[in-house]
């Protein structure tokens, strides 16, 4: 009985059901030794998801279960093998533990500094950025640094960059002759896990190795400085009446309260259990009496921040961690006693009693075999229900309020991609990706038309008014607004600056008033929202275990914080004892 494991490892596997998604991994999984295999094993339910929906849709004619009894999620034994792995400095070379101890015996915190080939395809400034961070642990005497470069890494430059090769092979020689550090060029990677303390470096599959292995993890961004910065004061998701706004940060896990009356801004605090800079860890704020109900979108956990009491709850999501990296849930509608929270990727409604507290889950796909049920493109309300697009499954969530009952509907045209959603008054407009067009339906007529084509699959809708949207296309930076007759009332272009974050952060309200765009710091906020930025010192400082680096969290501000963090449970599955399980239980049943 033949066995398959990939040779990677992956935190998350982004959207299962996308045709782009499945695409990058065909390669990976429509091969010889995958199709002919007794047995998959994937590392998580998601990967196990996404290599079925590959085979199933690239090898026709293959029934869907013999794939769902080959693929098995039953975990890595690559990760259970690096957890088991304990450091072993005698075995290393006499010059490299030189490196990693000081002179009085004690031994330094040892930084892995990996390189992936990806980065350096995709991220500008990658030489300037490795001379500058082996420039910052030159002159740290304190700290150890492991640099293994992806093997095909000087390969991919030759044939792809050439113009960077000789920077390159200077810089390592230069490193590799004054000796301060290691160059790590393929020494044993569970070793090498082992001996360090934590990573920093480009997204790859040895950084969940480590996080897995109870160690900290920081992406590094070939953009950032080592400088002091500071970061004004978007506002991501948020609640707001005619006195007074509450609002997370769209880049920081932070909370605000901003009062208009008297233009006075103050922060909060760090929401708890999420990680401290993370963009749209919430997409939407209900305010119930004294309470903030904090929707999580990247966020893991239902946030409440009781004003009165100036305290935060945290509500645990059921089975969040099976959806790593993947967004909870779209945007949150009270009706009457109940908070309903609609699905981004997760399998549930969430259904919040206001008066008791008491969580319900109300399953939206309780026919679904297996995996996550496919990705919403928008909610909305309009009457008594609550609509959401199943972009990929081609139909529409129908959420009846008054009675909490699920109900589907497929799109009157199933080649259709609804990606975005909005309710002007009693008329729906929606945007199908496929074609570019912005299509709207009457409640009343049911009668679906043709507003005006987009050349763009990233637009995403807004009502601003009874009888006026903004289109903004993400894609290209360009917004405009239309009336309910296809007449464009506008169309500009966004501003090029660059953030001090290094993206283009946009929010546009949604309600009665005007439109309120946010894009940079420099561009008109409606509500008049302060321009003070948020310095440093204020910032989180209990991060979580993956990070991403930005201005303001440099290299040199996590490893200052790097003790503080909370490493997870690690997943107690024993990989190799199930895989052993499973092939003597086929062997025995024939």
């Amino acid at each position: 009985m033949t066995t398959t494991l990939p040779y990677y490892t992956t935190a998350s596997t982004g959207n299962v059901e996308s045709a782009k998604r499945q695409a990058g991994s065909t390669g990976f999984v429509i091969e010889p030794g995958t199709i002919n295999a007794d047995c998959f094993v994937t590392a998580t339910e998601q990967e196990r998801e996404l290599f079925i929906n590959i085979l199933c849709s690239g090898l026709k004619g293959v029934p869907t279960e013999q794939w769902e009894e080959k693929v098995q999620n039953f975990g890595s034994p690559k990760i259970e093998r690096a957890r088991s792995t304990k450091r072993q400095d005698s075995s290393l070379p006499e010059k490299w533990r030189e490196c990693l101890y000081r002179p009085d015996g004690a031994r330094k915190k040892t930084v892995f500094y990996s390189l992936s080939v990806e980065a350096l395809l995709t991220q500008p400034d990658m030489m300037q950025k490795i001379e500058e961070v082996l420039q910052y642990f030159r002159n740290r005497k304190g700290l150890a640094l492991w640099l293994r470069p992806h093997p095909l890494y000087e390969q991919t430059l030759e044939v792809m960059r050439p113009q960077f090769l000789r920077k390159y092979r200077e810089l390592l020689a230069s490193y590799e002759e004054e000796g301060w550090g290691i160059l790590d060029s393929g020494y044993d990677l569970d070793l090498a896990i082992a001996s360090c303390d934590c990573y920093y470096g480009d997204y790859s599959s040895v950084a969940q190795l480590f996080w897995e292995t109870g160690k900290p993890v920081l992406y590094q961004d070939s953009l950032v400085r080592e400088k002091e910065c500071k970061i004004p004061c978007w506002p991501g998701a948020f609640w707001e009446d005619e006195k007074e706004v509450w609002f997370v940060h769209g880049k920081v896990n932070l909370l605000f309260h901003y009062d208009k009356q008297m233009d006075r801004l103050s922060c909060i605090g760090k929401i708890p259990g999420e990680l401290a800079f993370k963009g749209d860890l919430f997409r939407s704020v209900v305010r119930v009496e004294d309470r903030l109900y904090l929707v999580p979108y990247f966020a893991r956990n239902l946030a409440i921040y009781h004003i009165d009491k100036d305290q935060f709850e945290s509500v645990q999501i059921r089975d969040a961690e099976h959806f790593i990296e993947q967004p909870l849930f779209l945007k949150g509608f009270q009706r009457g006693n109940v908070l309903y929270c609609m699905p981004a990727w997760y399998n549930s409604i969430l259904c919040i009693d206001l008066t008791s507290g008491h969580i319900t889950y109300t399953m939206v796909d309780k026919n679904k075999v297996r995996g996550i049920p496919g990705v919403f493109g928008g909610a909305v309300s309009i009457g008594r229900n609550i609509l959401c697009p199943q972009t990929y499954k081609k139909r529409w969530l129908i959420l009846n309020t008054d009675t909490g009952k699920v109900s589907w509907c497929s799109f009157a045209d199933p080649e259709r991609e609804i990606t975005s959603v909005t309710v002007c008054g009693d008329t729906l407009v929606f945007f199908d990706a496929r074609t570019g067009c912005i299509l709207k339906e009457t409640r009343e007529e049911g009668k679906i038309e043709e507003l005006l084509y987009i050349d763009s699959n990233e637009i995403q809708l807004y009502a601003v008014s009874e009888n006026e949207v903004i289109a903004d296309d993400l894609g290209s930076g360009t917004y405009l607004k239309f009336c309910l007759d296809g007449t464009v009332v506008w169309r500009k272009e966004r501003k090029e600056e660059k953030t001090v974050l290094g993206s283009r952060f946009r929010k546009v309200t949604e309600g009665e008033k005007n439109c309120d765009i946010r894009f940079t710091e420099q561009e008109y906020q409606e509500w008049n929202s302060p321009s003070a930025a948020i310095y440093k010192d204020i910032l989180p400082t209990d991060l979580y275990y993956v990070e991403e680096e930005n201005e303001v969290l440099t290299l040199d501000k996590w490893l200052s914080l790097c003790d503080r963090i909370q490493m997870p449970v690690p997943d107690d599955r024993h990989s190799g004892e199930m895989i052993k399980d499973y092939v003597k239980s086929r062997l025995a049943n024939g």
